[in-house]
């Protein structure tokens, strides 16, 4: 089995958002987020999870820090092909 760290997922997404912030991205326009890459993989979410998405908050720390045990697993299946 492969894995990644599932809060890889968060921290590459938050770093993503902190790179459009420095360059002025207007924020209140953006309607979706998409990713590509060369990789495939599954987040699986806890229930609780929905709750710590609503709760996320800049002054509480990183989304990363505030969203663990929000996941089902600490390590996502990655579908490497060979």
């Amino acid at each position: 089995r492969v894995t990644s760290p599932t809060l890889l997922w968060v921290e590459a997404l938050e770093l993503a958002l902190s790179r459009l912030a420095e360059q002025g991205c207007p924020f209140d326009r953006v309607a979706a987020v998409s990713g590509s890459g060369q990789q495939h993989g599954s987040v699986y979410w806890r229930r609780e999870g929905v709750e710590a998405l609503r709760g996320l908050s800049a002054s509480r720390g990183t989304a990363a820090e505030q969203l663990r045990g929000a996941f089902a697993e600490e390590q996502s299946p990655i579908w490497m092909d060979t």
